[in-house]
């Protein structure tokens, strides 16, 4: 991707995740996302005041790597859906 990305706010409501491990998840979720958006080419700069991610369901058992990829991944269709949107516009 090139250009740069900044988002000013993430909110994520987590269900039946410990602080702890939804913490760690957050940890390296830059890195995450930034690998998952890599091929999308945005259209032009904008403001995207608000997006909503799908609701997903984590496997029992699944750690913190395995949430941070699930959070960077609904993050990229999300934005990936808002770029298609523009490109049509």
């Amino acid at each position: 991707m090139t250009g740069t990305l900044y988002i000013d706010r993430l909110s994520l409501t987590l269900h039946g995740v410990s602080e702890d491990m939804a913490a760690a998840a957050m940890e390296g979720l830059e890195a995450a996302l930034a690998r998952r958006l890599g091929a999308m080419r945005p259209h032009g700069g904008r403001d995207i005041p608000a997006l909503s991610l799908r609701a997903a369901d984590l496997p029992r058992g699944a750690d913190a790597a395995a949430l941070r990829g699930l959070i960077a991944d609904r993050l990229a269709e999300a934005l990936a859906a808002t770029n298609q949107t523009a490109e049509a516009g």
